[in-house]
C-alpha cells in the first residue's frame, strides 16, 4: 500500500487478489527492451523475450531472445558485473543492456 511520499498523500492502492498476480509474475516469459549505451552517435532499442523467474525478491534469467524480421532468435546473455539485475546482449555488432 503506498500512502505517503515526501510527507504528502499520493494514492492509496488495493491489491484485491494479490496472490494471483503474485504467482503469476514469479515465472515466465517476459516482453524486454533492450538498449544500447553509446556515447556518441546513435543509440538503438531491440525488443527482447526474457524468460526468467522471480522468487522472494531475486529474479533469475534463463533464456532470452531477440525479435528479427522473421521471428525471435535465442541469444546469448550475460549480467552485467556489479549492476545486479542488469544484463546485456551482442546482436548485429551492438551491445544492449536491459534490466530483469
Amino acid at each position: 500500500m503506498l500512502s505517503m511520499l515526501f510527507g504528502s498523500p499520493v494514492a492509496t492502492v488495493t491489491v484485491e487478489n494479490e496472490t494471483a498476480i503474485s504467482n503469476e509474475l514469479q515465472q515466465g516469459t517476459f516482453a524486454v527492451i533492450g538498449r544500447t549505451k553509446n556515447a556518441f552517435g546513435q543509440n538503438y532499442t531491440i525488443n527482447l523475450r526474457v524468460t526468467g523467474s522471480c522468487v522472494m525478491g531475486s529474479c533469475y534469467v534463463y533464456a532470452v531472445e531477440y525479435a528479427t524480421n522473421s521471428g525471435y532468435v535465442s541469444g546469448i546473455y550475460q549480467s552485467v558485473f556489479g549492476q545486479a539485475g542488469t544484463y546485456t546482449i551482442y546482436v548485429n555488432g551492438q551491445t544492449y543492456y536491459f534490466e530483469f
